[in-house]
């Protein structure tokens, strides 16, 4: 039996200058799970001056000291609204349980203090637009001091413009926790136990050029990048009905190529050439390395505005030196078509 004996400590501002209240903030009914809502909310209930259960607010929206990323993400596509807008928040909770452990028996009384911290920071800029949404929290225990930790959250999506219309990237980014046995779904993670939670950090970062070439069609070149880590309870798991192996940190790149030849050599027939490279590599208890590589060229002929043939041949190569039944090359082909159906809009009879 929990019973939150604390309140809220806010202390969310918007830290952007001169812009108005109602664009300062917005509605929460997309918050964050490790944040506790205010227990007169409901989960998907706005907590601004208008009617309970509303889509949208009426009035001005109050501070709260948990993430909105949806309502965050809105104020920042705001055409009105300024290039950076920055959301600092802080809360204090107090839980009392008789249950700390949650186990038959023993149980255990306690009283958890859960300090957390966090900023919402967004971009809309010539050069860069994204967001950033990071939260800490800090939980300490009177009794059960074994399951005192402190916990990261973030989410991370932006895209930057190095130079314009020419060479770009996407940034993408999360720290979340990961339940392997599928325990204490449902709950919220700062209230699991620390045998049952993983950490896991994920960033990818892709830079890629996009050119015209000349009259005859288009061409991009992307190199992607990504990793993930863990930590805390990363070993095996072994119990009834389950077996799971260790987890370990993992990282995946890849090189593509794309040249596109919308209609220009033959009317009517649009050619799609695409050439990639891959790895992906993890730790000394995975699986080992794989390599693959995929080339294909693709034609799409219209026979009717709504009607086309699909036709691809290329070669695949792949090798994983710790498995050799993944590991081979060979011609691969493709046969099939589109049929696309336009939606006509009713036309009004005067």
């Amino acid at each position: 039996m929990l019973a939150r004996v604390g309140a809220l400590l806010v202390g969310a501002a918007a830290l952007t200058g001169s812009v108005s209240s109602a664009h300062a903030q917005a509605i929460e009914y997309f918050g964050t799970p490790w944040i506790y809502q205010p227990m007169n909310v409901l989960p998907g209930q706005p907590t601004g001056t208008g009617p309970a259960g509303a889509s949208l607010p009426t009035g001005v929206q109050s501070p709260t000291a948990y993430s909105n990323i949806f309502g965050f993400a809105t104020q920042v596509g705001n055409p009105t609204a300024p290039a950076w807008l920055i959301t600092p928040r802080v809360g204090v909770s107090e839980i009392a349980t008789d249950n700390v452990r949650q186990s038959y028996h023993p149980r255990q009384e306690d009283l958890t203090s859960q300090i957390y911290g966090g900023v919402l920071i967004g971009a809309d800029t010539s050069h860069l637009t994204g967001i950033l949404d990071y939260s800490g929290v800090l939980q300490e225990n009177i009794n059960a001091t074994d399951e005192d930790r402190f916990t990261n959250y973030a989410f991370l999506s932006a895209h930057a413009t190095i130079l314009p219309g020419t060479l770009l990237m996407d940034i993408h980014g999360s720290i979340d926790d990961a339940l392997r046995t599928g325990a204490g779904a449902g709950l919220n993670p700062t209230l699991l136990q620390n045998d049952q939670v993983t950490q896991s950090y994920l960033l990818s970062a892709s830079p890629y050029y996009v050119a015209r070439l000349g009259d005859i069609g288009f061409a991009s070149l992307r190199y992607q990048v990504s990793q993930a880590w863990f930590s805390q309870n990363t070993d095996a798991i072994a119990i009834p009905g389950l077996n799971l192996g260790p987890i370990t940190s993992s990282t995946q790149q890849q090189v593509r190529l794309d040249i596109k030849l919308p209609g220009t050599f033959v009317p009517r027939l649009a050619t799609h050439i695409g050439l990639s490279a891959g790895s992906e590599i993890t730790g000394l208890a995975a699986v080992g390395t794989f390599l693959r590589s995929t080339n294909q060229v693709i034609n799409e002929y219209q026979l009717t505005r709504s009607i086309s043939l699909i036709g691809a041949g290329g070669w695949e190569w792949l090798q994983d030196r710790y498995y050799p039944l993944v590991t081979g090359q060979g011609a691969t082909w493709d046969v099939g078509g589109r049929w696309l159906s336009a939606v006509r809009r009713p036309t009004r009879r005067r």
